[in-house]
């Protein structure tokens, strides 16, 4: 199977929770890992109640060229909306990946 290019219509960026070394502490932050072009499916949006509060949880499925180094304790932005990486599929041989990613208050995305 491969990748239709026309559907790889939306900016995904890929973050990876780094130590950083500060001049009094180190930290852990969120850095960018590289940017890409991607597909975007919506596979639920629901709203939940939790001890009295309602909030929004979105899963997609972004679809993208293959990529051999991303993990699932990385996360994705896209539209401005941060993404949990919850799975990662492999399509083909190497022609894709599929991640399967949730939002938590996504907002009006």
């Amino acid at each position: 199977m491969t990748i239709d290019p026309a559907t790889l219509n939306r900016r995904l960026t890929i973050e990876r929770y780094t130590l950083v070394s500060g001049p009094w502490n180190d930290e852990f932050v969120w850095t960018d890992l590289r940017t890409t072009w991607a597909a975007m499916r919506y596979e639920s949006a629901d709203e939940e109640f939790a001890a009295d509060q309602a909030y929004a949880r979105r899963i997609v499925t972004f679809t993208t060229r293959f990529m051999s180094d991303i993990t699932a304790i990385d996360r994705v932005t896209c539209q401005g909306v941060t993404y949990d990486i919850k799975g990662l599929k492999e399509i083909g041989n190497r022609d894709g990946l599929e991640i399967k990613a949730e939002a938590t208050d996504p907002g009006g995305a």
